[in-house]
């Protein structure tokens, strides 16, 4: 057993410091998630969430995605979005999403433009749950990756939101 020594200063005034063993944590988790503790139910949520690391976007969590899916309202960014998770974690080429999505370069570059404001309001920065890259991997143009805890995430969310229809406008002729 590994021994670890620290020095942790606070007020004890206003803080109370104790140590827990891991098997005791989820079981601590489950009484302030049911409100036992509301004040601090939500960061200690914070602490035991899973996070995937998108390059260059930072820590997702499942929360995140689904709350993502959930104010998602282009038809064409889901779709974009599906595509990228169902190759997970494999890059994307740019025209694969194209194809996909039925749109045109400027309206597939409107929207996905749309999904910058979207997650900048929704976590208050401009971040994507995919790592976008010019020749990423060797390969021509723009790529897409996303890893794949995200894309699983993903994939449970977007299948449980409304169907998807590409509106006829924003496909090509």
């Amino acid at each position: 057993m590994a021994q670890v020594t620290t020095t942790v200063t606070y007020d004890p005034d206003e803080y109370e410091f104790f140590v827990l063993e891991k098997d005791q944590a989820a079981s601590v988790h489950v009484l302030l998630a049911q409100g036992k503790a509301p004040a601090m139910a939500a960061s200690v949520s914070a602490l035991f969430e899973e996070t995937a690391e998108v390059e260059g976007n930072g820590l997702w969590t499942r929360a995140m995605v689904e709350r993502l899916s959930e104010a998602l309202a282009s038809p064409v960014v889901r779709v974009a979005l599906d595509t990228i998770a169902a190759d997970a974690p494999d890059v994307v080429p740019y025209s694969k999403i194209l194809e996909a999505t039925g749109a045109d370069r400027h309206v597939l570059r409107a929207e996905l433009g749309s999904l910058t404001r979207l997650t900048d309001r929704l976590f208050n920065r401009p971040v994507w749950p995919m790592t976008k890259r010019q020749r990423m991997h060797g390969l021509p143009g723009m790529g897409y990756r996303m890893p794949r805890t995200v894309a699983a995430w993903w994939s449970a969310a977007s299948s449980n939101a409304s169907p998807v229809v590409v509106p006829a406008s924003s496909t090509s002729a």
